[in-house]
C-alpha cells in the first residue's frame, strides 16, 4: 500500500476512536442523567405521598374528634407535628401539617389543611379545603323542625321522656306529659292537661298556657305570655312582650316583661317594663348526603329489604330502597335508608350495655300499634309512632306524630355509643399543590 494511503487510513481509524469516545461519553452522561430524573422523580413521588398521608390523618381527626374541631378558634393555625402526628413516616417525614378554621355555624366547619412531607432532600406540599359537617346531633333527645306545612303533633295520654327541640311553632294538649325541658324556635301552646314537668319552657316566639295546661318549671319568652283558664306555672315568667293572666291562673314565681303585665296579680313579684334579652338561637333542622353513605358504605344492598329475627348490624349499611324490620340485632351500626321504614314488630338488641343501632332514613319512619323500638332515628320526613307503641333512643325528624298513648323514651347512653365520625358528611373544596 502506498505511504499516503496508509496515511489516510491512520486518520480514518483516528477520527472513528474520537467519534467513539466522544459517542460513548455522551451516552454515560445521558444514561446517568436519566437514571437521577429517575431517581428524582421517584423522591418527588415519595415526598408527595407522605404530604398527602399528612392530608389524610388530618381529615381523619377531624372527622372522628368533633370535640377537637369545635375546640379550634376561629382563623387560627395549629400544627398537629409532632405533638398530636409524629414527623417521622415511610422512610421521610411530615414537616408539618397545619389546621386553620375558616368557618364555623351550628351545620358545618370549614378548615384549610397544609401539609408538607419529606423525602431526603425532596419537599412536596398539598393544600386542601374541606367542608365538614357537624355529626347528627342525637345528643338532643327529641328534635322537630314542625314546618308550618307539616306540624309535629302529640295526641291524647302520650309521654315524651326527653328534653324537646323544635324549630317552628309546637301544640301540646290532651294529657300530653313531657318531662324535659322545651325549645321552640317559634310559638308554643299548651292546653287541656298538658303537663311539662318538672323542667322548662323556652320559646323564640308567644306562649299560651290555658285549660289546665302546666309548666312546672320555668317559663321564657321572646313574644307575649298568655296565661288562663286554669293554667300554672311552678317558676317564673318572663318575656319580651306583654304579660296576661286571667281566670285562677296560678305562678309560682316572679314575673317580669319588656312590655306591659295584666290581670290578677299581687302586688309583689311583679315587674313590667324591664330591659329582658331572652333571645336564644336553634340550628338549622340536620340534613343527610345519602350519596356519600351510598359511596362510603361497608355493605350495599340494592332494593327493598326485610330484616327480622337475629342479626349483627356493625359498620355502616347502605339500603337502595324501603326497610321493614323487627326482630334483636347485635353489635354497633348504622343503617341508612334510601326509602321509608316501618318497624312492622318489636326491635330490641342483645345487649343493651354495648349494642346500638342508627337508622338514618331519607323516608318517612313508622312504628305500627304497640312496638317496642330501640334505636337512633333520623328523617328528613316524617316520624309515627302509632298507638300503644314505645321508642328508647333518640330521634330527629321533620315532623314527629306521637298518637294515642305511645311513649318515647331518651336514652343518653345510645347516643354516647354511637361513632360521630359515621354520620360527619365531608367534601372536599379544593385540591392544591404548592
Amino acid at each position: 500500500m502506498p505511504s499516503s494511503q496508509k496515511g489516510y487510513a491512520l486518520i480514518i481509524i483516528l477520527m472513528l476512536t474520537i467519534v467513539l469516545f466522544f459517542t460513548g461519553s455522551a451516552a454515560l452522561n445521558l444514561g446517568g442523567s436519566v437514571r437521577k430524573t429517575a431517581a428524582l422523580e421517584t423522591e418527588q413521588k415519595k415526598a408527595y405521598y407522605i404530604a398527602e398521608a399528612g392530608i389524610e390523618r388530618a381529615v381523619d381527626k377531624a372527622k372522628r374528634e368533633s370535640a377537637w374541631v369545635q375546640s379550634l378558634a376561629l382563623n387560627s393555625e395549629v400544627n398537629l407535628v409532632p405533638g398530636v402526628i409524629p414527623a417521622g413516616y415511610a422512610d421521610g417525614n411530615f414537616v408539618h401539617i397545619k389546621v386553620r378554621k375558616e368557618f364555623h355555624n351550628e351545620s358545618k366547619t370549614v378548615l384549610s389543611i397544609q401539609s408538607k412531607g419529606q423525602y431526603r432532600d425532596v419537599y412536596r406540599e398539598i393544600k386542601v379545603k374541606v367542608d365538614l359537617g357537624r355529626p347528627m346531633p342525637f345528643y338532643r333527645g327529641y328534635w322537630t323542625e314542625s314546618p308550618p306545612g307539616a306540624p309535629s303533633a302529640f295526641l291524647n295520654n302520650t309521654v315524651i321522656g326527653s328534653d324537646i327541640t323544635v324549630n317552628g311553632n309546637i301544640v301540646f294538649m290532651n294529657n300530653c306529659n313531657a318531662t324535659g325541658d322545651i325549645r321552640a324556635g317559634g310559638n308554643v301552646t299548651v292546653e287541656s292537661n298538658m303537663t311539662i314537668n318538672p323542667k322548662n319552657l323556652y320559646a323564640g316566639g308567644t306562649v299560651e298556657v290555658r285549660n289546665n295546661g302546666e309548666v312546672a318549671g320555668n317559663i321564657q319568652a321572646v313574644g307575649d305570655v298568655t296565661l288562663g283558664n286554669n293554667a300554672k306555672v311552678g317558676g317564673e315568667v318572663k318575656s319580651m312582650g306583654n304579660i296576661a293572666l286571667s281566670n285562677n291562673t296560678t305562678v309560682g314565681g316572679d314575673i317580669r316583661a319588656n312590655g306591659e303585665i295584666t290581670g290578677p296579680v299581687g302586688p309583689e313579684g311583679v315587674y313590667p317594663r324591664q330591659s329582658l334579652d331572652l333571645h336564644f338561637v336553634i340550628p338549622p333542622f340536620p340534613e343527610i348526603n345519602l350519596a356519600w353513605y351510598r359511596k362510603n358504605a361497608d355493605y350495599y344492598y340494592s332494593g327493598s329489604q326485610t330484616w327480622s329475627g337475629s342479626f349483627d348490624l356493625d359498620g355502616l349499611s347502605f339500603i337502595d330502597g324501603d326497610l321493614i324490620i323487627r326482630g334483636t340485632y347485635s353489635g354497633t351500626g348504622t343503617v341508612v335508608v334510601g326509602g321509608q321504614t316501618t318497624f312492622n314488630g318489636s326491635l330490641d338488641c342483645k345487649d343493651t350495655g354495648k349494642d346500638n343501632l342508627c337508622i338514618l332514613c331519607a323516608g318517612n319512619v313508622t312504628l305500627i300499634n304497640g312496638v317496642q323500638v330501640r334505636t337512633l332515628v333520623y328523617s328528613p320526613a316524617t316520624v309515627t309512632m302509632e298507638n300503644n307503641s314505645i321508642m328508647r333512643g333518640s330521634v330527629i325528624a321533620r315532623t314527629l306524630i306521637q298518637k294515642q298513648n305511645s311513649k318515647f323514651y331518651y336514652e343518653p347512653a345510645m347516643e354516647a355509643r354511637q361513632s360521630g365520625w359515621i354520620t360527619t358528611s365531608l367534601e372536599i373544596l379544593s385540591w392544591e399543590e404548592k
